[in-house]
């Protein structure tokens, strides 16, 4: 018999036990035998061919009986694939942007002494659901009954159950993350060094791509002119380039940025078929630019949309 994938939690008033039921039946549904328990109930992880734990947040932290579970089975979650998710409510009430921003940092913080101990090999983040009866502590129902009352937050189901119940959770593998920031590092230093090339060389180009003797020039003011965009392109790529780069820093928060960045390259690509020449437009050269820029930017545009899912 095949051992089971073990679903460990620790919640307050309810939220995140949802959101443990709810991966339990994500995991059952692609075949896998799942059991769902609370952190407490659990003594041994041995028995289980991988562990999901996960945890409510309160005063910005893991709560403290998930923090002693994976302490005290530090060493055996390291012999096995370990996956960790949170459950808090910045998430679910950033309703701007910018706020989805800053809570999606909060969250990455709150995950960091979770990844120092396991390296999980993948990672969901979710907002809660707010029900001010659930909660059980009384300095914690009356501060929310405040809170409610006041109509700065209301309550609800602040959960994204098509994201909690996602393979993979809210996003992608630290290991697949990574894998994305190479690839766009990989992307940034060639288009820098596209853009130097044409920014600094113009029409002609450095050299750096070949031969630079192809042109003939019969109107001196006249290709001045248009060198001059050209190397204004060249530039605009090299900085769009940089951007990538930087962008890799911290996908979450430059996700929609890039994705724009790419869908613009798409875009551009696109354009190339206005040429209106077979002759042009089937060269090996141009095909693979093409390609280049049409099918791997919207390959890409979809993944990095992968890497900061709701």
């Amino acid at each position: 018999m095949t051992s089971p994938v073990l679903v460990a939690y620790a919640s307050r008033a309810g939220s995140t036990a949802g959101v443990a039921e709810a991966v339990g039946r994500s995991l059952t549904a692609h075949g896998l035998p799942v059991e769902v328990r609370h952190v407490s109930e659990v003594q041994d992880v041995t028995q289980y061919r991988a562990v999901v734990v996960g945890s409510a947040i309160r005063i910005d932290r893991w709560l403290p009986e998930a923090m002693d579970f994976i302490q005290r089975h530090r060493a055996d979650l390291a012999q096995r694939p370990t996956a960790a998710f949170l459950v808090c409510m910045a998430l679910g009430l950033a309703s701007t942007p910018q706020q989805r921003v800053q809570a999606e940092k909060s969250a990455d913080g709150y995950m960091q002494p979770i990844r120092d101990l396991l390296h999980p090999a993948s990672e969901g983040m979710f907002g809660g659901a707010l029900k001010v009866s659930a909660i059980k502590e009384p300095h914690w129902r009356l501060a929310f009954s405040v809170i409610v009352g006041l109509r700065v937050w209301r309550e609800a189901d602040y959960r994204n159950w098509e994201a909690i119940q996602r393979p993979g959770g809210a996003g992608m593998s630290r290991v697949e993350m990574w894998a994305l920031r190479g690839v766009l590092i990989a992307l940034a230093l060639y288009g820098v060094f596209l853009g130097l090339d044409f920014g600094w060389g113009g029409i002609a180009g450095l050299g750096w791509q070949g031969a630079t003797d192809f042109l003939t020039i019969t109107e001196a003011a006249r290709y001045g002119v248009q060198d001059s965009h050209f190397r204004f392109l060249g530039g605009v790529f090299a900085a769009l380039s940089v951007f990538i780069g930087v962008g890799t820093t911290d996908l979450r928060r430059y996700r929609d940025s890039l994705r724009l960045a790419f869908a613009l390259i798409f875009i551009g690509g696109l354009a190339r078929l206005t040429v209106g020449d077979a002759t042009v437009l089937s060269h090996p050269d141009v095909v693979v630019a093409l390609v280049f820029e049409t099918v791997v930017m919207g390959a890409l545009y979809v993944w990095v949309g992968r890497s900061a899912r709701d």
